[in-house]
């Protein structure tokens, strides 16, 4: 169960018409729309900032992605990944803790603050974080050869973790791959620990990352950056 493992993955999210719709929106190195991209060459490997893009609205507020995220009905952030050839990276173990606002207000238990692609994000209380939700959409096929999401099934119920509770927690606990085809989708806690390896056969592991959480759940003076 979700409320045990931290994550589920679900098969059949969202059709391969949509799917390929979102590859060439956030694919495109000639697109200047979106802030925060990083590429290589023509090779798109990261974009934030991106829910201003009209197929990424598209995609959270559609019905079949908002099933999955248990009533945190407002997307707060999204994010698009991909690993090629040329961007072919390690994550190391770790949770989701930053969120995004759209403008630094001191409050006690919040922060540190940083500024990144040009957006205020900071750390908030685990109590925030509890009731967050993150879908994870695979734009192509996700097996064990191309980089999956590794995670420590539980680890979200421990709160924030410190580096010495991660690495017992690592010792401890047995990883799992999120794997699925694509338009499949892995359904996971912030506070879920997670990593992913380097592509064996890096051709193109491309994921839209969409951050979603219940109305109201800032303090007053804080507001996301959308």
């Amino acid at each position: 169960m979700f409320e045990d493992d931290g994550y589920k993955l679900i098969p059949e999210v969202l059709a391969l018409p949509m799917v390929e719709r979102l590859r060439a929106a956030l694919g495109s190195a000639g697109d200047g729309s979106a802030a925060g991209r990083s590429q290589r060459g023509e090779s798109v490997y990261a974009q934030r900032n991106i829910l201003t893009l009209a197929e990424v609205q598209a995609v959270a507020a559609d019905p079949r992605v908002l099933a999955l995220t248990g009533g945190a009905t407002i997307a707060t952030r999204a994010i698009f990944f991909d690993k090629v050839p040329g961007a072919n990276w390690h994550v190391g173990w770790h949770q989701d803790r930053a969120i995004a606002v759209a403008k630094r207000q001191e409050l006690p238990g919040w922060g540190p603050w940083t500024v990144k692609a040009g957006v205020v994000h900071v750390l908030p209380p685990a109590a925030i974080l509890e009731k967050m939700i993150t879908v994870r959409l695979h734009l192509d096929d996700c097996d064990e050869n191309n980089g999956p999401l590794r995670v420590l099934p539980g680890s979200h119920r421990h709160g924030i973790l410190s580096a010495e509770q991660l690495a017992a927690l690592r010792r401890e606990r047995p990883e799992a791959l999120c794997t699925g085809l694509a338009g499949s989708a892995v359904v996971l806690s912030p506070l879920l620990l997670h990593a992913s390896s380097p592509a064996q056969s890096p051709l193109h592991r491309r994921v839209l990352h969409i951050e979603f959480a219940p109305e109201n759940l800032l303090p007053e003076g804080l507001a996301w950056a959308i």
